[in-house]
């Protein structure tokens, strides 16, 4: 056998198609720390690589990070200024949340893009807010960007786990070139982010 891979797994031969390789999901940045107390993590279209205009459709970001401050919510600002400044107002948010002692409730927001309905602890071993964001219409000027999310969020000193899923929308169409991950109240102490684009 000369190690070729063909283009019919029905062969005889045993020889299989190769994977076409796929350029549609690119990874753009990745951040991660387990030191310090940054405020928020951002991507910024021009910086690091980082690429957010009409490039891709979607943008993907997943996340596992723990609050410096207990009952901290995970939440997204976005920026239409390369980053200068993050808007904090003119968005309509709702999120729900699941939690394993029984019940059920929901939070809205007008402050966040994302405003997650659980909170986590602010200890590694007993807390982290994980989860993955999908953003759309980052670049579109006709439509509203929007983003929706599915979150965990544990608080193990009261062996608690909060399930969530939500969406958000901005309330005026325009383009945006930049996305801010921030807990709603405190720091960030310990995370693992990675922002990818989607053609």
């Amino acid at each position: 056998m000369s190690g070729i891979i063909s283009d019919n797994v029905g062969r005889s031969s045993g020889l299989i198609k190769a994977a076409t390789v796929s350029v549609d999901c690119v990874k753009l940045s990745e951040v991660s720390f387990t030191s310090g107390t940054p405020a928020s993590i951002t991507w910024v279209n021009g910086t690091d690589g980082v690429v957010i205009d009409s490039t891709y459709a979607h943008y993907i970001m997943m996340i596992d990070a723990v609050p410096s401050t207990a009952a901290a919510k995970g939440s997204i600002r976005l920026s239409d200024d390369t980053g200068s400044s993050y808007e904090s107002d003119g968005y309509i948010t709702r999120s729900w949340r699941s939690y394993y002692s029984g019940g059920e409730d929901g939070a809205s927001a007008t402050a966040y893009l994302i405003y997650a309905g659980g909170e986590c602890h602010n200890t590694l071993a007993t807390g982290m807010h994980s989860g993955s964001y999908t953003f759309h219409g980052m670049s579109d000027t006709a439509n509203l960007t929007s983003c929706s999310v599915v979150t965990g969020n544990t608080n193990n000193p009261a062996e608690q786990l909060h399930a969530n899923y939500g969406s958000g929308v901005r309330t005026a169409v325009g383009a945006h070139d930049g996305i801010q991950f921030l807990f709603h109240n405190g720091t960030i102490q310990h995370a693992k982010a990675t922002l990818y684009g989607m053609k």
